[in-house]
């Protein structure tokens, strides 16, 4: 039975985020999925719930104590009530934008005459992706600031599978949806 922590952020969700992250790389985890359980109108809302084994959870809460501040509140390690809806949580990859544009332009693998072509499809997907919640979050090995938009695929049935650093579905792996606990 999988098990559950959510943690409540006051603000700068994406910042706790960026830390949920380097604490999943350094205990190697590729069973903790995340979810944005308190999405509303497309904003993420202020919670991230990780699912998975407990003892995995367990692990990932020493990895993660060090960045636990008094903004934030974390509930404890809970077996994940039952549920008949599950989903699959991954990132929307842009197809196309200005840092791949700029690229191409220095390879030289795009005409000039194609250039305005490429930019209106940036700005039709960035309109398309509009849709799904976001987190900002810092690359630590640029420190650039970058958008990470998230998508919560519904399913009827669970699939186990595996999770990536960022707590992303990397083969269809599901978790459980359901409310958040008072």
């Amino acid at each position: 039975m999988p098990h559950f922590i959510d943690i409540k952020v006051s603000n700068k969700i994406g910042d706790v985020y960026s830390n949920i992250h380097l604490s999943l790389v350094e205990i190697e985890s590729k069973s903790i999925g995340i979810c944005l359980p308190a999405i509303e109108d497309n904003k993420p809302g202020n919670v991230i719930r990780l699912i998975g084994a407990e003892s995995t959870l367990v692990k990932f809460l020493i990895s993660f104590s060090r960045f636990i501040t008094p903004s934030m509140e974390l509930t404890d390690i809970e077996p994940a009530p039952p549920s008949p809806v599950h989903a699959v949580v991954t990132r929307v990859s842009p197809k196309f934008s200005m840092v791949r544009l700029h690229r191409l332009i220095k390879r030289g693998t795009i005409k000039a005459s194609d250039i305005p072509a490429y930019k209106k499809q940036i700005m039709e997907e960035e309109l398309e992706h509009r849709q799904y919640p976001f987190l900002k979050t810092k690359s630590l090995s640029t420190n650039k600031l970058y958008v990470r938009r998230i998508h919560h695929a519904i399913k009827m049935k669970p699939k186990e599978g595996e999770f990536d650093v960022f707590g992303m579905s990397v083969d269809g792996a599901t978790i459980p949806v359901f409310d958040i606990q008072s």
